[in-house]
Parts: C-alpha cells; structure tokens; sequence
C-alpha cells in the first residue's frame, strides 16, 4: 500500500510508507448539569438526531534510503510540498476516498543508508468520496429514487425541467414539497 497527496504518490519522492495511524474522530459531546437533579441532560445529539465530531489525527511514518545528498534534496522538495499545507491523503488500498487535512513533516536522518520522516494530520472528521454522487432518473408518473449516504451530513440537489411534486423520507418522517 501507499498514500498519495493531492494525487501525488509518495512513490514520487522514493519514500515508502511503514505505518500509518487514523483515529476516530471523537464525537463533540455536550452536557449541562441541573442542580437538584441526578446525572447530567445530554445534549450531543442536534434535535434531528446527528452527531457532531472533532477533527481527526493522522500519523504516518515513512522512509527513504540514501545518502545525505539526495536526503536534503528529497526532504527539501517534499517539505515544500507538504509542510503546512492543506492537502488530499488517499490511501492506494481505498482510492475512492480520501481524507482533508493539514500536515507537518519531522525528518529524521542519522546514518548514511537510510532516513525516517513522521507526517502528521489534523484532518476533517470524515473521509470524503473523490467522485461526487450523481443520480439521473428520467420521471414519467411516479418514480422511486434512494440516496444512500456513507454517514456525513448531505443535502442532495434537485432539479426538474418540469412542473412535479416531491415526496420524501428524512429520518422516518415523510414530507411533501
């Protein structure tokens, strides 16, 4: 396996990827205490059922062989790509997909055959999908169309070329534009 930025395989700079972490992202919790009342009231949840996350961190650990020339030369050209910047992580074994982050390298070289560089990531909370969903149906009468999302709040965009009325379900609850 191994990662790309913005398209760009590590492969590019001769790095080669050894371990990588994801964590969850840790949900935005909310709790109010009521004097004269036990336990706390639990406001996570929005009043349409979702719930809100943090950010998530990313850790990947890489490495490079060869001498201390080509280590700056490498590590000079992929900080200027990556240090700091706001950049797509996809990963090879989930190309679909991809996480939106910011990054800071740490190089560390201290023998002439190879060097290790931490890339760390504070990305959004969910992985996105590297092609937008788009679902074309042709309506003659009545027509059944289901969006299926992968977790992340979405609103879909409707449009007709005629004069039509809309039915849809949204968390059980039907409702009629």
């Amino acid at each position: 396996m191994t990662v790309l930025f913005d398209e760009r395989p590590v492969g590019n700079w001769e790095m080669k990827l050894y371990s990588w972490a994801i964590s969850m992202p840790e949900p935005k919790t909310s709790y109010i205490s009521v004097p004269g009342r036990d336990g706390d009231l639990d406001f996570t949840q929005s009043l349409d059922g979702t719930v809100r996350y943090n950010n998530r961190s990313v850790s990947l650990a890489l490495s490079l062989n060869g001498d201390y020339e080509k280590w700056f030369t490498t590590i000079q050209d992929f900080s200027a790509f990556l240090h700091g910047r706001k950049r797509k992580l996809i990963f090879s074994d989930d190309p679909n997909h991809y996480y939106l982050g910011r990054f800071t390298i740490d190089p560390i070289k201290d023998n002439q055959v190879i060097g290790d560089i931490s890339v760390s990531g504070i990305c959004d909370p969910y992985k996105y999908k590297t092609e937008k969903t788009v679902v074309e149906s042709d309506v003659a009468g009545s027509t059944q169309v289901i969006l299926t999302n992968e977790g992340m709040p979405a609103v879909p965009k409707i449009t007709a070329d005629a004069q039509m009325q809309l039915v849809f379900t949204l968390d059980g609850t039907e409702h009629t534009v």
